[in-house]
């Protein structure tokens, strides 16, 4: 199993902020020696194949260690992800440090230790997430683009290179593979009829 946890939830689940975690690659039974907070993974966690129990085993583990730790993130931290997910990574960072009363170098760089990312980082994260997540079959990208905050169709592109490995194009011909493999129903692929 793998769990995406979001940037905020760290200290609740794991007792540090997601800064500390940023580029990391961990098993959940090694936070205990990395971080501050004791933890287990639980039964069922790390086990290939557990199922439903493993899920649920997973969901109890994660309970349990969100009650073991204060969540401490800075509410104006809090209000500044907010703003950001909710703007579609489209806040001038001036703006949204004059909404918490920081200076844009102290709220970027609290912002920075809190999730691991800076706030134009955090943006272009963000933008890129809403323009991959609309991408479809048939979508114009430049539309794409024009709707989650790029400049043009080349700009989504040269993010998608840089962030993604690959251009939009790539990426949805690989993500509807399955698709695209099927035969249609009813096909036959017999020459002679």
């Amino acid at each position: 199993m793998q769990v995406a946890v979001h940037p905020l939830g760290c200290r609740a689940l794991f007792g540090l902020p997601a800064g500390e975690l940023a580029g990391l690659d961990l098993d959940l039974a090694e936070l205990p020696r990395r971080g501050r907070g004791s933890s287990g993974g639980g039964p069922g966690c790390g086990r290939r194949g557990a199922g439903r129990s493993g899920f649920a085993a997973l969901d109890r583990a994660l309970l349990a260690r969100s009650r073991r730790h204060e969540t401490g993130v800075h509410p104006d931290i809090s209000h500044a992800f907010r703003r950001l997910l909710g703007a579609g990574g489209r806040l001038a960072v001036r703006d949204l440090a004059g909404e918490v009363g920081w200076s844009p170098r102290h709220l970027t760089d609290r912002f920075r230790a809190e999730t691991g990312l800076g706030l134009k980082q955090a943006a272009r994260v963000i933008r890129f997430d809403r323009a991959r997540r609309r991408l479809a079959p048939g979508a114009p990208l430049a539309r794409v683009a024009a709707e989650t905050g790029f400049c043009d169709q080349a700009h989504l592109t040269r993010e998608f290179r840089a962030l993604a490995g690959c251009s939009p194009s790539r990426w949805l011909a690989d993500e509807f593979t399955f698709v695209q493999d099927r035969p249609a129903a009813g096909a036959h692929h017999d020459r002679h009829g």
